[in-house]
């Protein structure tokens, strides 16, 4: 199984590599790799090192807490995160959390074993998932405690099937596997791991972190005070489908909308697409005359997740998709939270819609339904509203859980 894994990847390698004079993010995740000891110059060899691995954007923000956790009780050690897509590394390059940066190496024995020499790390953490043979087997050669944390696991995954023996192997060698949730943790007993702890899901200590944190945006405050608020979070073109027909139905509505996309070429679809009057949050400022202005699209990465705060409710983007986006970040300001149909792998969903907090539609009739009925009755959207953010607060607390068990490795 491994070496088709490997070859897989040296497929993947190539294609990138061709694709990168015409494809952005390939470029950047060519380029990226070129600069890994580059960005590792102030590593000294005399550096106590915590590695952690995120894949992208997402998995970083859902182990930020835990980094945290780990600065606060080793101010002495350094904090190194890679990335495995551009979209983690170009975001949080410069994140005050961590120390250093990089791409991680490609998934091969020379570079793994050059990156490890360099970087020689006292504990390797992988957050949710991303398991890479040829470092896991390098981690393991050279007896460095490895764990994989917030991950989340299902009967029908690829790690269960008979093709990855090997791979299962190896992550029985790992110190802690720290699930999200209680289906994780047993379908993982029942294969035989004994390695396994219970801590939740540290994206809830990050959005109640966000929540605590001071921030200000006049265009966006001026823009919501004009009326109440929609937040379209992270949207495609196939939650357009049901987003954009509520805009003149509910005229007593504002639409703030964040496209998961914001190429200059997608956002200036999406202006076209939009029947009302909309304008671009970067070609506003506090001079702005807002007053006719019925959408508001940012246009730009690392406003959407602070901007709910200015919402009443929030639509979530990816749900008509494979891949759902953060329905916690608007849940944590206590807005009730929409999203698409296809959330099966998301257990997040499942709960907040059980706690009266979520609401997973398949039509623009039921998202016109919603929108009508907190129109007319907002009470009911308060109360919804409310049961979202206890959702978040019951279920807070992993961070914590989960930076004990890594020192407990640092100090055996």
């Amino acid at each position: 199984m491994l070496g088709f894994f490997q070859l897989g990847y040296a497929a993947y390698r190539t294609v990138a590599n061709l694709t990168a004079p015409f494809n952005e993010k390939a470029q950047k995740w060519v380029a990226g790799r070129k600069q890994i000891y580059i960005d590792l110059a102030d590593l000294s060899t005399s550096d106590k090192v915590l590695w952690f691995h995120a894949a992208s954007l997402g998995e970083y923000e859902m182990g930020r807490p835990v980094l945290l956790k780990m600065k606060e009780r080793y101010p002495e050690k350094k904090i190194l995160v890679t990335f495995f897509s551009p979209s983690g590394y170009e975001n949080r390059k410069h994140d005050s959390a961590l120390d250093f940066a990089c791409y991680l190496p490609h998934d091969q024995t020379r570079s793994v074993k050059k990156f490890l020499d360099r970087v020689n790390p006292e504990i390797a953490v992988f957050i949710k998932y991303e398991f890479w043979p040829v470092i896991l087997k390098e981690l393991i050669s050279r007896k460095v405690p490895t764990s994989v944390i917030s991950a989340t696991f299902r009967e029908n995954q690829f790690l269960f099937s008979n093709w990855a023996v090997s791979l299962r192997k190896l992550l029985h060698h790992f110190k802690l596997i720290s699930v999200q949730d209680g289906r994780s943790q047993e379908i993982l007993l029942s294969k035989g791991f004994t390695n396994v702890e219970l801590t939740g899901d540290g994206r809830f200590d990050n959005v109640i972190r966000l929540f605590d944190e001071d921030f200000e945006h006049p265009v966006i405050e001026k823009f919501a005070n004009e009326r109440e608020t929609i937040v379209g979070g992270s949207i495609w073109e196939e939650d357009e489908e049901v987003l954009l027909p509520q805009i003149n139905r509910h005229p007593y509505f504002n639409f703030l909308l964040a496209p998961h996309d914001v190429s200059k070429s997608n956002v200036q679809r999406l202006l076209k697409r939009i029947p009302a009057n909309a304008v671009l949050l970067s070609e506003c400022d506090e001079q702005t005359d807002l007053q006719d202005v019925k959408v508001l699209i940012i246009d730009s990465i690392g406003v959407l997740s602070r901007a709910y705060r200015f919402g009443r409710i929030a639509y979530v983007g990816g749900g008509f998709k494979t891949g759902l986006h953060n329905i916690l970040e608007p849940a944590v300001y206590s807005l009730p939270v929409i999203y698409g149909p296809q959330h099966g792998k998301f257990w997040e969903a499942e709960g907040l819609q059980r706690a009266g907090g979520g609401f997973s539609i398949k039509s623009q009739e039921e998202v016109d339904a919603l929108l009508k009925k907190w129109g007319d009755y907002p009470a009911e959207r308060e109360t919804a509203g409310l049961a979202a953010r206890e959702f978040i607060l019951q279920n807070a607390g992993a961070s914590e859980k989960t930076a004990e068990l890594l020192h407990r490795q640092l100090t055996q």
